[in-house]
């Protein structure tokens, strides 16, 4: 099974970060569906990801709030990600760390999982989480740029 994170991993989101005045993050601007819809896709994720997908399923998690789920399928479909069978998202509200939100899924995913399990996500601080799992952990976007050597292989 392969599990894929969306923003930083396969969605490049530079153009939605900005701070407010005080310093902090403007979640709000960040969550804008449509600059969300503006998303150009990390180079070589979607050709990487089709071809693991011919063999393994592929389940998205992403730390965006359930408001954001028709801009998020909208988006992974115009982009070339439609051969997904999950999309877990966060509960609208959920003011959780992504660390313990995305644990709550890896234990609902291993519960049926049946063969080995597979991340690319964007967040360093996931790989302990993934160790403790079983789950190899991708550190995207750059291994995009070392899988696509092996493609072929794919």
């Amino acid at each position: 099974m392969i599990i894929v994170n969306i923003d930083d991993t396969i969605a490049d989101t530079q153009h939605r970060l900005k701070r407010n005045p005080d310093g902090s993050f403007d979640w709000d601007y960040y969550d804008t569906p449509e600059l969300i819809e503006k998303d150009p896709p990390i180079k070589y994720s979607k050709e990487i990801l089709f071809k693991l997908s011919l063999r393994h399923p592929l389940v998205f998690l992403s730390s965006r709030q359930e408001k954001l789920r028709d801009v998020t399928i909208k988006w992974l479909n115009k982009n070339g990600f439609s051969k997904w069978v999950k999309l877990y998202m966060r509960s609208n509200g959920d003011k959780r760390t992504r660390l313990h939100y995305k644990s709550d899924i890896f234990k609902k995913i291993i519960e049926h999982s049946r063969e080995s399990i597979n991340l690319f996500d964007d967040q360093e601080e996931l790989e302990d989480e993934c160790k403790r799992f079983g789950i190899y952990f991708f550190k995207a976007p750059e291994c995009w740029n070392e899988l696509i050597k092996y493609i072929s292989l794919l």
